[in-house]
């Protein structure tokens, strides 16, 4: 099967153009795929980096991470929520994409045989380049 405007494909997902579906099987049964949202205009990045309307993808942000904007030594925008600004930023050659998150590890240790007790390890703050 070819389809002349792919635009991303991941595990369980296609961005295509409206013109290609019916290239593909779409309907309820196993096996076939289901139109999850149409949208005029989607930004991709890299992969799981992208915008389709409200539904956002990007790779190595947890929700509720601070993120800034930089351009050199200057912060251009900052937030806690992922904004369509972001992705224009990673597809600028002249900015940078920073995250800043508090590494916390979760582990669980038996205490005897029915018993396990949940130990919080609170680690180092993160901060790294998104791309």
């Amino acid at each position: 099967m070819k389809c002349e405007d792919l635009y991303y494909s991941d595990t369980d997902s296609l961005l295509i153009k409206k013109e290609e579906m019916h290239k593909f099987p779409i309907g309820k049964e196993y096996g076939e795929l289901k139109i999850e949202d149409e949208s005029s205009k989607i930004i991709v990045v890299s992969p799981k980096t992208y915008i389709v309307n409200k539904k956002k993808g990007l790779k190595g942000y947890k929700i509720g991470d601070k993120w800034q904007i930089m351009q050199g030594d200057t912060v251009l925008e900052e937030g806690a929520n992922i904004k369509e600004s972001i992705y224009e930023a990673l597809l600028d050659e002249t900015k940078h994409v920073i995250t800043k998150y508090h590494n916390i590890q979760k582990k669980f240790v038996r205490r005897s045989d029915t018993m396990w007790e949940l130990l919080t390890i609170s680690g180092e703050n993160i901060e790294k380049i998104l791309t």
